[in-house]
């Protein structure tokens, strides 16, 4: 949240006077008694229902009967700028209320409400009364800044506790233990998937080497088949040729016996000739 204006009307000492606050630090100085501390009060009484004293209608201007403070402020939620107005009156309520200037509406009115609205637009996460927040580390009062590390133990605890939303912290730790348990449950399976893998894969240089090897020899043997298929057809050209030849000399023996058949014939002829001769030259 940045506070960027603060209008006041019947407060304390101021009739009417708008202070404009820019961003980063602000100093506000000036004689005892001018209005430093109201302003300050001003901005706990409209954001943070604070106030230092009772009852409220001590932070009337004097001879008024009615007072008002408007805060004007860019909202830590959604970056739009809120005016907060709350009026004091001497007698009864005053009326509280947050005013959306872009949308002219109201969007918080009453108390319960516009605390209610604060609280989510301040940023404030923690269970922390407002007020108490404002007195204790907003705005601490001047000259008690040091007073609570002067206390004893368990009044500090008690309220730096609520201060720094210790139990806040406990309670969500203590619903992010079982989720806490479930992702160290998760870790440890998958640091056991891990060393099964881690051992599954610690021969994978040597396979690597094995696959290389593999690969060579079966690059040999396709080179050993390639030259048996080369020699293959080789033989059966040279199976071919002899089968060729073969057959031929089947052929030329073939011929021998015939030409041997008919030479057995015509030495008979002769012998018979030469035997008739024979008995004609007898005779």
């Amino acid at each position: 949240m940045q506070i960027i204006k603060v209008a006041l009307e019947n407060i304390k000492s101021y009739r009417k006077a708008v202070i404009y606050l820019g961003q980063g630090t602000t100093a506000i100085r000036g004689h005892n008694g001018a209005g430093k501390s109201t302003l300050v009060e001003a901005i706990g009484f409209a954001l943070f229902d604070f106030l230092p004293y009772s009852p409220a209608s001590r932070f009337v201007r004097e001879g008024e009967k009615l007072g008002k403070v408007v805060v004007t402020f860019i909202s830590a939620l959604d970056d739009r700028v809120y005016e907060v107005e709350r009026r004091v009156a001497l007698s009864g309520s005053g009326g509280w209320f947050v005013f959306d200037p872009e949308l002219r509406m109201k969007p918080a009115e009453g108390k319960e409400d516009t605390l209610d609205f604060l609280r989510h637009h301040l940023g404030m996460h923690t269970t922390l009364p407002l007020p108490d927040l404002f007195d204790n580390a907003v705005a601490v009062q001047q000259g008690t800044f040091t007073a609570d590390f002067l206390q004893t133990a368990s009044v500090r605890k008690k309220k730096f506790d609520a201060l720094l939303q210790v139990e806040e912290y406990r309670s969500a730790a203590d619903a992010l233990r079982e989720t806490a348990s479930y992702l160290k449950d998760q870790l440890a399976g998958h640091d056991k998937t891990i060393e099964r893998l881690a051992a599954q894969t610690a021969d994978l240089p040597s396979w690597r080497a094995e696959r290389a090897e593999l690969a060579a020899a079966i690059v040999s043997l396709g080179e050993q088949m390639a030259q048996l298929v080369e020699e293959r057809a080789a033989v059966e050209q040279r199976r071919d040729e002899l089968t060729a030849r073969q057959a031929e000399v089947a052929r030329l023996e073939g011929e021998r016996e015939r030409a041997h058949s008919a030479w057995q014939v015509a030495q008979v002829r002769w012998q018979t000739a030469q035997g008739e001769a024979d008995r004609a030259a007898e005779a």
